[in-house]
């Protein structure tokens, strides 16, 4: 197995049967990928969708986690993926045929990278209007409408074309579109639990460590993917995120 595909999920199975979709129909042989989804709640909508893809998917893995949090879901994961490279991926993205493929081309050379995929948010709109397959296949033209682009795509022509040689390569790290290799991983331990009170502390405190292992950051603007719209409860992740941000500055005060 070469690539295992990491899905975190939490009641949203619509979103789920949309990533699926577009990951089932990848221009690789199915026999050399895998995809793991855990799911932090234990919904018979999310285990019907599962049910349905692994009918003629194989290669899909299906846990559940009583812990409702997303590093230890994605801990999970990468602990059980058969693959020697993990991607990992936001439920209720949408990416294009070649989403695979370019996360394994990107790791062609030796040494511990992580590549670091855009992930583009999807204005609030009648997404019943808009199918897996009529956004696959527009995704040039999608990639470049401004008002939808991963804020890191701004820096893409300065700062990040040189990301590899910054002190601050670490600022850049986020969880919904990346990829490593599994021993790296690993012998990282991990994202760390007591981050993830509003998840953006954990992204942080990974991208340190990363940093910190001289880990070589590979900014792909060609390996993308759209997340669907959300309601969420902004100004409580906003407080849990400023929590978390207290804790790094306390156990990293050089950064």
């Amino acid at each position: 197995m070469i690539a295992s595909v990491i899905i975190p999920t939490f009641q949203t199975p619509q979103m789920l049967d949309s990533t699926l979709g577009c990951l089932t129909k990848q221009k690789i042989s199915a026999d050399l990928y895998e995809i793991v989804i855990i799911n932090l709640g234990n919904e018979i909508e999310t285990e019907n969708v599962v049910r349905k893809y692994k009918s003629f998917f194989r290669n899909i893995t299906y846990l559940t986690h009583s812990m409702r949090k997303k590093t230890l879901a994605l801990n999970k994961g990468a602990e059980v993926a058969s693959g020697n490279l993990l991607i990992f991926l936001d439920c209720g993205t949408l990416v294009d045929s070649n989403f695979i493929l370019s996360h394994i081309a990107s790791h062609g050379i030796p040494g511990n990278q992580v590549t670091l995929g855009l992930c583009h948010s999807m204005m609030m709109f009648d997404y019943s209007m808009f199918t897996t397959d009529l956004i696959q296949n527009n995704f040039d033209f999608i990639k470049d409408i401004p008002a939808e682009n991963d804020k890191r795509n701004f820096f893409s022509k300065t700062i990040i074309s040189n990301l590899e040689k910054s002190a601050c390569n670490w600022t850049y790290f986020r969880s919904d579109n990346f990829s490593v290799k599994k021993y790296f991983f690993s012998n990282l331990k991990g994202f760390k639990a007591e981050y993830d009170e509003g998840w953006f502390g954990a992204n942080v405190e990974f991208g340190i460590r990363l940093h910190l292992e001289n880990a070589k950051f590979n900014f792909s603007k060609d390996i993308c993917g759209y997340r669907i719209p959300i309601n969420r409860e902004l100004l409580s992740e906003f407080n849990a995120d400023q929590e978390g941000l207290k804790n790094i500055v306390k156990d990293y005060p050089f950064y």
